[in-house]
């Protein structure tokens, strides 16, 4: 009896026939065994020989949907015995058919998953700007980034504003009337209706992962709406660690982007204070603000949520979002 191993090849790998069960001979001779192929029923005549005379296909020469067939003839030295034979189906080493092989690709149960492509889980980019670099992008949309040491997770991609590439970090849909606790340690996945922020030391992240950072917020309270970004060292080190501030010119020291017509961060005159009776840190709390005027504020001092404005207190809608790339 014959077999060959592997017994569900895929494109790609080598074949070996082996005897699995030996021939007896009535005379105690010796016997010998020649292998031959055929694959699809043309002949094959290049094999090689590991243990029995060409008894190994290269993987190389094998294709998706060909059956391939060994025949072992024993030999006791003076005559031929009766032949074993099996068969084997090749199967694909592309199962999800997305031109990537087993081996080189990510994810191969998903024909959208491929190349760290944020398609899936175990396809993770490093962020979302890796994504639309790469030219996976397909436009904004949740997508799996693994940007440090936590492992992947899914995160939400703007990949339009002033040329794409941004990674949502906080995301605060407030509804007037309400106040509710923050959502701290967690990445939000939807820019208009999240509720929940993260800081990327929180992803164990790299340094480089981040060389922008961009805010946005509106209100109900007035039409105004903030919108810029900013390369400032001091504020990029806000989105790691969520502990530190950036001074009045770091605020001031920004780029305005679409839709803007605040009075922030222009305006800025105050900063975020680190000690006091109420501390707030971060992207949260009053970053930026005017002395006795207009300021960020998320749940700032436990129910001020304010968008370029002043002491609004919570019944107005606000919706506040953080991106860095």
């Amino acid at each position: 009896m014959v077999t060959i191993d592997p017994s569900d090849p895929i494109e790609g790998e080598d074949l070996l026939c082996e005897v699995t069960t030996a021939s007896t001979d009535a005379d105690g001779d010796t016997v010998t065994y020649t292998m031959a192929w055929t694959y699809d029923s043309t002949a094959y005549s290049s094999a090689s020989t590991d243990v029995w005379t060409d008894d190994t296909v290269a993987g190389s020469d094998t294709v998706a949907e060909e059956v391939w067939t060994c025949t072992a003839t024993p030999n006791d030295g003076d005559d031929d015995g009766t032949t074993a034979s099996d068969s084997v189906p090749i199967t694909t080493n592309d199962y999800d058919g997305d031109g990537y092989i087993l081996g080189d690709d990510c994810d191969d149960t998903d024909a959208l998953a491929y190349d760290d492509n944020g398609a899936s889980e175990d396809c993770a980019a490093l962020s979302c700007l890796d994504i639309l670099d790469r030219g996976h992008s397909t436009g904004d949309d949740v997508y799996w980034i693994d940007p440090g040491s936590v492992g992947p997770l899914e995160a939400y991609c703007d990949m339009a504003t002033d040329g794409g590439g941004w990674t949502l970090m906080l995301a605060y849909d407030h509804a007037g009337g309400t106040n509710p606790a923050l959502m701290p340690s967690t990445m939000p996945t939807d820019p208009t209706g999240g509720f929940s922020h993260i800081y990327l030391d929180e992803l164990g992240a790299d340094s480089s992962l981040a060389s922008e950072v961009r805010f946005y917020c509106d209100t109900s309270y007035h039409s105004r709406v903030i919108h810029f970004k900013t390369s400032q060292a001091a504020i990029i080190q806000m989105a790691f660690d969520g502990t530190s501030a950036a001074s009045v010119s770091d605020w001031q020291s920004f780029t305005a982007l679409s839709g803007h017509t605040g009075n922030l961060p222009a305006a800025t005159n105050l900063v975020q204070q680190l000690t006091g009776a109420v501390v707030q840190t971060g992207f949260t709390g009053a970053p930026f603000y005017v002395d006795g005027g207009s300021g960020w504020s998320i749940r700032l001092n436990g129910f001020r949520w304010e968008c370029d404005d002043f002491n609004a207190g919570y019944n107005q809608d606000t919706l506040h979002q953080v991106w860095f790339r």
